[in-house]
């Protein structure tokens, strides 16, 4: 299970071990007066949960790691191109995903450079891990 914590300028994640049985499981720091957890709750695939962290809201999105995941695709192009991004079959990459907007983002190669624009999605953009509007990519970059 992939598990990443998402705040409005960052998105960090870990890659969980495959479990052999049970669940995971995400735990609030409360404790009450007999020192036990007040807040414990199953992750499940797709489940988008509230969190506060260092004093703002954040959410963690949990996802299980399957090979549809991590597929990588190698384009190559010579001219101006745009490829959207998106849930939706219009698009050029689609991504089944309800975190993901229908109209989500904009890969375009202008000039010999990558440029990535996030279409004011609901959800965000991000790029090494930052929040982005607009950006130039660089070899390396995660999206």
């Amino acid at each position: 299970m992939v598990v990443n914590l998402i705040s409005n300028a960052r998105i960090s994640g870990v890659t969980l071990p495959k479990k052999v049985k049970g669940q995971f499981w995400l735990f609030s720091r409360e404790i009450d007066s007999k020192g036990a957890i007040i807040n414990e709750i199953e992750l499940e695939d797709q489940g988008l949960y509230r969190a506060i962290v260092d004093g703002e809201q954040a959410f963690v999105f949990a996802h299980h790691l399957s090979d549809d995941r991590q597929i990588f695709h190698k384009y190559y192009v010579k001219n101006i191109i745009d490829i959207s991004i998106g849930r939706t079959k219009d698009n050029d990459i689609i991504y089944d995903n309800k975190y993901v907007s229908s109209d989500h983002a904009k890969l375009s190669f202008y000039e010999n450079n990558w440029v990535l624009s996030d279409n004011n999605s609901t959800n965000g953009t991000f790029v090494n891990d930052e929040r982005i509007s607009t950006v130039q990519l660089n070899p390396g970059d995660m999206i």
